[in-house]
């Protein structure tokens, strides 16, 4: 399913690689989220028996993932970002990690991306390039990788997504990452390294563009509820934790480049006491200059992507 809203210059491209796919038996269901350019008459351009085009007033791209959810009638459930595409064979190699093992929460193939240049990289990501089977210990694989999962590269058992009452409505930002973890605490992460999906981080109107202005929603769940923790193992508990304070070091560096410190407090104010360490330390970030983040991501960069040959 592909949430729409305002990208009437990239809305045909992800929609067309749906209708490409080499495996031709799916639905493809488009919500337009009250769209204010022309993004929703490029979608009824379209004419396909297996597409269905359903609007509704701007609710934000969680309410529209869950229509999206609600109206499909598969198993399975592919997401896709309207600024972004799949190849032509992303459905064919989600159906053999299906196969491999129904039973499983979250499938994904890897994904590449295109900077703000229109330059292609890939993230790291530290499986195989060949794998393809189940993810054991996922949630410290997903702490050390850059492309393993993402809004345009994943598919999940709708059964397991209506089970934790899909994504938080109202969540702009972090109610995808949310998901993911919530269904990765139900059941196995099935993966394949061959890369199959392309994000476009120059396609307009993008979040991951505006900056972070709040604490994502995933940071927020995970450190002030305890109710996931239920059933869960300690040491699977304590690797979701792990993550958590990792991922929100990196968005609390990501606010400090452009100096909104008010993200910082109030990430220290969640952590405190648990993590007295990192409260300590991102305290101290707190008096750096933003110079210090625009150089630390460009190392970050340096050693985590690495930039690939499209010919």
């Amino acid at each position: 399913m592909i949430p729409l809203y305002n990208k009437q210059n990239s809305a045909a491209r992800a929609i067309s690689s749906v209708l490409m796919q080499t495996d031709q038996n799916f639905e493809l269901i488009v919500v337009d989220d009250g769209s204010t350019d022309d993004s929703l008459q490029v979608a009824r351009g379209f004419s396909d028996p297996r597409l269905q085009l359903l609007t509704q007033q701007n609710e934000g791209v969680a309410s529209a993932r869950n229509r999206g959810v609600k109206a499909a009638t598969g198993d399975y459930v592919c997401f896709l970002d309207a600024d972004d595409e799949y190849a032509a064979d992303f459905l064919l190699q989600i159906r053999k990690l299906i196969l491999l093992n129904p039973s499983a929460a979250l499938f994904a193939c890897r994904y590449k991306e295109v900077d703000e240049c229109g330059q292609p990289f890939l993230g790291r990501c530290d499986l195989p390039d060949d794998f393809c089977g189940q993810v054991d210990d996922f949630f410290s694989h997903y702490q050390r990788s850059r492309s393993l999962i993402c809004s345009s590269n994943i598919c999940a058992r709708r059964e397991l997504i209506n089970q934790v009452g899909g994504f938080p409505d109202g969540e702009r930002i972090g109610e995808d990452i949310y998901l993911w973890l919530r269904l990765a605490l139900l059941g196995p992460v099935m993966f394949s390294g061959k890369i199959l999906s392309t994000v476009y981080r120059n396609a307009e109107n993008r979040t991951i563009s505006s900056g972070l202005r709040m604490i994502p929603f995933h940071t927020r769940y995970f450190l002030m509820h305890d109710s996931w923790q239920q059933g869960q193992e300690k040491a699977v508990v304590d690797q979701v934790l792990n993550f958590i304070y990792h991922n929100g070091l990196i968005n609390v560096c990501g606010a400090l480049m452009v100096n909104n410190k008010n993200v910082a407090e109030e990430f220290v104010r969640l952590i405190y006491p648990k993590r007295k360490w990192l409260a300590l330390l991102i305290t101290c970030l707190r008096l750096l200059p933003a110079t210090v983040f625009l150089l630390g991501k460009k190392i970050r960069n340096f050693i985590t992507i690495r930039s690939i040959d499209v010919r």
